[in-house]
């Protein structure tokens, strides 16, 4: 091929959080794939301030779970629009989703997460039969540098670039078709 568009998108960020990799401790892709099945008590650890966190906590509350979500933001979902949120918050809230703003995990434990308020500094400790990530993604771009200097020209797009929002790769997408 002349040109190759690598857009194979990103994988789940883990964070450098003390027993993230306890077996309780998941991400949310992995949940809503349903790889993996939540306990009946879900923590949503919420980093990325968009739609991963309370859509997940959305769909683990439908399935009868306990769900309580945190955030180190002054509230979740923040870089949503507010009127999608205002509508995304009465389901939350509707459903017994506990929503816990500026606060942030600071270690996973066996049944439990550890948090600290960011700005009192307060700690606590949640319950949980599973921790779910929402830390954003990291880039997937092990084939475009693979392709690089086998193939003329090769573009990498979207997430695979750089995780963003979703109007971000459309762009970037458009934009590098209307070049080839």
């Amino acid at each position: 091929p002349e040109s190759v568009i690598v857009a194979t998108g990103s994988t789940p960020r883990v964070p450098h959080i003390p027993g993230v990799d306890l077996p309780h401790v998941t991400t949310a892709s992995d949940i809503l794939t349903g790889q993996v099945r939540p306990g009946a008590r879900c923590v949503v650890v919420d980093e990325d301030g968009h739609f991963t966190a309370p859509t997940t906590a959305d769909f683990l509350a439908g399935k009868g779970c306990r769900v309580t979500i945190i955030t180190r933001y002054f509230m979740v979902g923040e870089d949503i629009d507010e009127g999608v949120r205002s509508d995304l918050y009465a389901r939350l809230c509707t459903q017994g989703v506990v929503l816990t703003p500026m606060t942030v995990a600071i270690e996973m434990l066996p049944g439990a997460v550890r948090t600290k308020h960011t700005f009192s500094g307060v700690e606590s400790t949640l319950p949980a039969d599973t921790v779910v990530l929402a830390f954003g993604g990291k880039a997937n771009d092990t084939l475009f540098h693979e392709l690089a200097g086998k193939v003329p020209d090769v573009k990498l797009i979207g997430d695979a670039n750089s995780p963003r929002r979703i109007h971000d790769a459309l762009l970037e997408g458009t934009r590098v078709a209307r070049a080839i």
